[in-house]
């Protein structure tokens, strides 16, 4: 904000931006959405934490603004390309919960060997296709009674697959459109 500031001068309102910062959400970054038990098809609802980390940085990030906001993660479902630095992305993220992982429909995801080598640096449950695992690991974080959190990480294709399983359109994740005419 000082940046902001110093570049835009006298009229740079100082009160309007940090309201403005508050405000903004970023579709698939901390995006936090609560998920009734019959789409999870269990008997329990369950939070689910989306975050787009699909790199070792951005998975530090995470579970650094975990900590700070001090919550708890209750099960993990990871899914992500091959090309990826999996190992990476999953070592920060190994201690907080049981893992998921998840083969997306994509020709560069990561198979399901590779995911479960990756995974069994914590305690890897299963890996499968996206919609199975994403009612397995909803389902296992509501029971585990802490804050029924599951967090979906890896990569934006797996939050675009379980906003679908929702009820979302995975296209909720775009936030930004190079033609305002483009639906």
């Amino acid at each position: 904000l000082r940046a902001a500031s110093r570049y835009l001068g006298e009229t740079f309102e100082m009160e309007r931006a940090r309201h403005g910062l508050h405000a903004t959400r970023w579709p698939g970054r901390m995006d936090r959405r609560a998920v009734e038990p019959d789409v999870l098809g269990g008997e329990q609802s369950a939070s689910v934490l989306f975050d787009a980390a699909h790199n070792p940085g951005a998975a530090r990030a995470l579970v650094e603004a975990l900590d700070r906001q001090d919550i708890a993660i209750d099960a993990i479902l990871v899914g992500g390309m091959d090309d990826k630095d999996l190992d990476g992305l999953v070592g920060p993220l190994a201690e907080l919960a049981p893992m998921w992982g998840s083969v997306l429909p994509r020709d560069r995801s990561a198979d399901s060997a590779r995911l479960r080598d990756v995974l069994s640096v914590g305690k890897c449950v299963e890996v499968g296709p996206v919609d199975e695992m994403f009612r397995q690991a909803g389902r296992a974080a509501s029971r585990r009674g802490r804050s029924g959190r599951l967090l979906v990480t890896g990569s934006l294709f797996l939050i675009g697959a379980c906003f679908e399983q929702l009820g979302i359109p995975s296209d909720a994740l775009v936030t930004y459109r190079r033609n305002p005419a483009e639906p």
